[in-house]
């Protein structure tokens, strides 16, 4: 007969106990947090929503929402690749995250469901993004202003679109992020083997229309580093009232206008740089005679 219970020799005086009786167990339990903020948030309906199901209804096991549930949440626990799945499909604990008490998607089933992913799903995605900030702001505020930030994204592997970006030394994508603040306003994933600002202008008419859509009025800034230092940009923001700030390039004519303000700023900081190192000579000598 196999016994339940081993006893072992105590540590500091408590007992140590091998059991075999205490159920299914897990060493995935955070998870549990991350489900409870996407209740609260609704990321992952909201997606769910904006990605249209082709499937024939009538052989349809699982549902879009709870295979992104899945998805997201093996990402999370840092079970990336599909073939996860194979296990993960049968794991109680998952199934709870998902909300289901039967097995899961298999790992074709959620690489047919990436892959049937079309520029019509994208799209309602990304304008999906851009209403959503837009409803979460309550009253009309005194201005909106907007950050466009292009950002590396590292690839370990062989993805379709990689290439290798001189910048940043690495095989990399080059996604777009555009903030307000704290808010994520929309995102768009490109390849790294582009200009840092294509699309950037498209994407900054569709956000500027969806808010003027609620407040027409509204003052907009657009802010952006020298990667969107381009005419087009600047034109289509004077042409429709949009401010911007926007970072502009070393280059010969403006440092020729800036050669006699630059030679006062460094004649500054090496007279404080002196100042600062005998303020520090004097700091020293003043400690050592305390201490003697």
């Amino acid at each position: 007969m196999i016994k339940e219970k081993f006893q072992f020799s105590k540590s500091k005086n408590k007992e140590v106990e091998g059991i075999f009786t205490g159920g299914n167990m897990t060493q995935d339990a955070g998870l549990l947090i991350a489900k409870e903020i996407d209740k609260n948030l609704g990321l992952i309906k909201f997606v769910a929503d904006k990605v249209e199901d082709r499937r024939n209804k009538n052989y349809i096991t699982h549902d879009i929402e709870d295979m992104l549930k899945q998805r997201v949440y093996g990402l999370i626990g840092g079970y990336e690749d599909l073939n996860d799945h194979i296990l993960i499909r049968k794991d109680t604990h998952f199934q709870t995250l998902v909300g289901q008490d039967k097995e899961l998607a298999s790992s074709a089933t959620l690489s047919r469901f990436e892959n049937s992913m079309t520029k019509k799903d994208i799209n309602n995605l990304f304008l999906g993004m851009i209403e959503s900030f837009v409803s979460r702001i309550e009253e009309e505020p005194e201005k909106i202003i907007l950050d466009f930030d292009p950002t590396d994204c590292t690839i370990y592997g062989k993805q379709e679109e990689r290439s290798y970006h001189g910048y940043y030394k690495d095989y990399c994508f080059l996604p777009l992020h555009v903030f307000s603040g704290d808010e994520l306003v929309t995102t768009l994933l490109r390849p790294s083997n582009i200009d840092g600002a294509k699309y950037a202008g498209a994407i900054l008419k569709i956000i500027i229309s969806k808010i003027r859509e609620r407040w027409p009025n509204i003052r907009v800034i657009f802010r952006g580093d020298c990667a969107f230092a381009r005419k087009h940009i600047f034109h289509w923001c004077e042409n429709n009232e949009v401010e911007y700030i926007v970072g502009i390039g070393g280059n010969k004519v403006l440092q020729s206008k800036v050669k006699d303000k630059e030679e006062e700023l460094i004649t500054k900081q090496k007279e404080l740089a002196r100042i600062f190192h005998e303020a520090s000579k004097i700091y020293s000598l003043k400690r050592d005679n305390k201490q003697l």
